[in-house]
């Protein structure tokens, strides 16, 4: 789903009237790669997608996490945010009301010289392996491991 979709829907839904509220979505596709002593571990392929709701009102501040990108999934994880900046409001000694906050935006891209993506898994795995062959330097060693972990897709809001 794309994070235009994500910030049209919480603009609908975030009420103008709070001292601050912010999303931040979070779409990240990785790849994890282990191994314990001679032994290659399942590899393992992790999708982290979701938003963060900020929202801080009268001196309070709650925040709220959904996986749910519904109209009504963000509806719950922002009405849950906005309960506890109520409850927080007596918890805290600091009034966040009275705190500027920026509302940046920006992009950054880190140059790839060699994508991740491109690389046959079979010579990941060997590059593991002879990783983790020179960790046994000693008799004394009894337990060794080794992993690799690869971001193949990320964006945020």
């Amino acid at each position: 789903m794309p994070s235009e979709i994500i910030r049209k829907r919480f603009l609908e839904l975030a009420p103008k009237e709070l001292d601050y509220c912010a999303i931040r979505f979070v779409n990240r596709r990785s790849e994890s790669l282990e191994m314990e002593k001679t032994f290659v571990l399942p590899v393992r392929h992790l999708w982290d997608k979701g938003a963060q709701i900020t929202v801080i009102d009268n001196g309070g501040m709650g925040f709220a996490s959904t996986s749910d990108l519904t109209l009504s999934g963000l509806r719950r994880a922002l009405d849950r945010a906005m309960r506890l900046a109520r409850l927080d409001k007596s918890a805290f000694v600091t009034d966040f009301s009275a705190i500027q906050m920026p509302h940046q935006t920006g992009n950054y891209q880190t140059p790839v010289d060699i994508d991740a993506r491109n690389i046959p898994l079979s010579e990941k795995l060997s590059v593991l392996q002879e990783g983790t062959a020179q960790l046994k330097v000693d008799d004394t060693i009894v337990d060794w491991r080794s992993s690799w972990h690869l971001m193949l897709k990320t964006s945020s809001l």
